[in-house]
């Protein structure tokens, strides 16, 4: 779980200051691999679980810390970027993860967005 926090928290603060290709490039580098593997529900549970403690956790973060991790461990994924318009006809945009054709973060109402970007792992 702490390895979840830290990765929230770095994603937030680099997503102010670089690109998000850059950003995703270099999270997925800096996870390298474990030594200990986790489960892959286990890294979206401590992701989910420090999501919620960390304020103003977006979609965004929390799937990039997701996608690191996951990597980390050994997991390919799959970042999605979509976009739907809102009720009051206004783009809303929305970040998830899929990993082993599984929706892992951000789901399961992804459905409604129109993916823009599918981005794989950057093992």
């Amino acid at each position: 779980m702490l390895q979840a926090a830290f990765s929230i928290l770095a994603v937030r603060l680099a997503l102010r200051f670089l690109a998000f290709e850059r950003l995703q490039v270099l999270a997925c580098r800096w996870a390298g691999r474990a030594t200990t593997p986790f489960i892959s529900d286990r890294i979206v549970w401590a992701v989910e679980a420090a999501a919620r403690n960390i304020p103003a956790s977006s979609c965004l973060s929390k799937a990039l810390a997701a996608q690191a991790l996951l990597t980390r461990h050994g997991y390919a994924s799959q970042l999605m970027i979509g976009v739907a318009r809102s009720e009051a006809c206004r783009l809303e945009a929305h970040a998830w993860i899929t990993c082993q054709e599984q929706i892992m973060i951000g789901g399961p109402d992804v459905g409604r967005y129109t993916s823009l970007l599918n981005l794989g792992s950057l093992s």
